[in-house]
């Protein structure tokens, strides 16, 4: 099921109230003039036409072969309005299952047959991808029990934690890892790992990695926990001195860190924070990010 994003018209329509129109210019199937929407409506009514746009000044209708996505930055207008067909997409095992004419939101996926909501990014280069943890500004404490990072936290159109099972459940393909992260003075970077898999509760949800790219030629600060169990406050994995407590955070911990992605969200370069080291290429400290994406595609 996708989650709606912006009001209902009818059981066919959905309205999309901001929206870039210049967004979609290229996906135009036709343009005509109509005296009321429910007219423009009726030129969408084939499987190829995904939304519509009408103008109560102007007259003008667009039918368009992919949905309008709602954005947060972009314009309302009284007179043009945009609408999208309400889907219902079936059979879905991971995000690459959701057909490339949809808009990032989230979406009910059945792997190994169980439901599981997730947040698809249909925009991001390389997917579209499955977010499994997404931080940003900090209104989702990650200093979380164990009971809570196995069943997961947070909100997928927010901040969030999907949850070792529910990402256990994604799992049962193969899939890659993308970590995004964004530095309190820019830019956003990436690195991406041909592998990523995670083993039952019983061994800790141990951690596995493979090749590691970046073309930002980021540091790979998560080798160092390559191979480690998961630590929590209540739940010490790691070979020191409760890393989670020491570091105000949850982590394949070692002893300590060379990465903290759920650490203390805060500005200051500090260990207890949501560090990564020598994200800055002249930097020897560990450097506290400001935005965190970890994000799984198929292989």
């Amino acid at each position: 099921m996708h989650s709606a994003t912006a009001t209902c018209t009818d059981e066919k329509y959905r309205e999309v109230t901001k929206t870039i129109e210049q967004n979609h210019a290229g996906s135009v199937l036709r343009t005509s003039s109509w005296n009321s929407k429910l007219g423009c409506a009726s030129t969408c009514d084939t499987s190829r036409c995904m939304s519509f746009s009408f103008s109560s000044t102007t007259k003008e209708c667009k039918t368009y072969e992919e949905e309008i996505c709602y954005r947060d930055d972009g314009v309302e207008s009284s007179s043009l309005r945009f609408y999208t067909k309400v889907v219902q997409l079936d059979s879905l095992n991971n995000c690459g299952d959701v057909p490339t004419v949809h808009c990032s939101g989230v979406y009910t996926l059945t792997p190994a047959g169980s439901n599981v909501d997730v947040f698809c990014d249909m925009d991001t280069v390389g997917g579209p991808w499955t977010i499994i943890a997404s931080r940003y500004d900090g209104s989702v404490d990650f200093y979380k029990s164990w009971n809570e990072y196995k069943s997961g936290f947070g909100s997928l159109t927010g901040e969030f934690w999907l949850g070792f099972e529910n990402v256990r459940l994604l799992l049962a393909q193969k899939m890659k890892l993308r970590i995004e992260m964004e530095g309190w003075s820019g830019p956003l970077k990436y690195v991406e790992y041909d592998t990523f898999d995670l083993s039952d509760e019983a061994s800790e949800y141990t951690l596995t990695i493979g090749e590691y790219s970046s073309p930002d030629r980021l540091y790979d600060a998560l080798d160092y926990h390559n191979g480690r169990p998961f630590s929590t406050f209540d739940n010490d994995n790691d070979s020191g001195d409760n890393c989670a407590i020491t570091a105000h955070g949850a982590w394949w911990y070692k002893n300590c860190l060379d990465s903290n992605l759920f650490g203390k969200y805060m500005s200051k370069n500090a260990y207890t924070s949501m560090v990564w080291l020598h994200f800055y290429a002249n930097s020897t400290m560990y450097v506290t990010v400001k935005t965190v994406r970890m994000m799984l595609r198929k292989k």
